[in-house]
C-alpha cells in the first residue's frame, strides 16, 4: 500500500513539474519581452527600473524573512495539535471502550482554540 501511494505521488510529481517548468518560462519570456518593448519605446524608463528594481528587492527580503519566521512559528504553535490527535487516532478504540470521547473532544477544542 505504501508503495501505490509512493508511486501515485511520483506520476502527480513527474506530470505537474513539466508543466508547471513550461509556464514558468512563458511567463519570464513574456515578462522580459514586455520590459524590452517599454525600454525600446522609452529608454527614459529604463533609469526608472533601477531605483524600482532596488526598492523590490530589499523589500522582499524583508518580507521573505518575515514570512519564513511566521510559517516557523505557526508550525511550532501546530505541532503539538497534530502530535495530540495522532495519539488520540492512534487510541481510539480504547478511548471509546472506556467512553472517554467527550473529555478528548475538549482537550482537542482548547488546543485549537489556543492556537487560533
Amino acid at each position: 500500500e505504501i508503495l501505490n501511494r509512493f508511486s501515485k505521488d511520483m506520476e502527480t510529481v513527474d506530470s505537474s513539474v513539466p508543466e508547471f517548468m513550461l509556464q514558468v518560462l512563458i511567463n519570464w519570456a513574456q515578462v522580459f519581452s514586455i520590459f524590452g518593448l517599454c525600454i525600446w519605446v522609452t529608454p527614459w524608463f529604463l533609469l526608472a527600473m533601477v531605483p524600482l528594481g532596488l526598492g523590490f528587492y530589499h523589500m522582499y527580503k524583508y518580507f521573505a524573512n518575515a514570512a519564513r519566521d511566521l510559517k516557523r512559528l505557526e508550525s511550532i504553535t501546530r505541532s503539538p495539535i497534530y502530535a495530540s490527535l495522532s495519539e488520540t487516532l492512534t487510541g481510539l478504540e480504547t478511548i471509546r471502550a472506556y467512553g472517554d470521547t467527550p473529555r478528548f473532544q475538549l482537550t482537542h477544542r482548547i488546543r485549537m482554540g489556543k492556537n487560533q
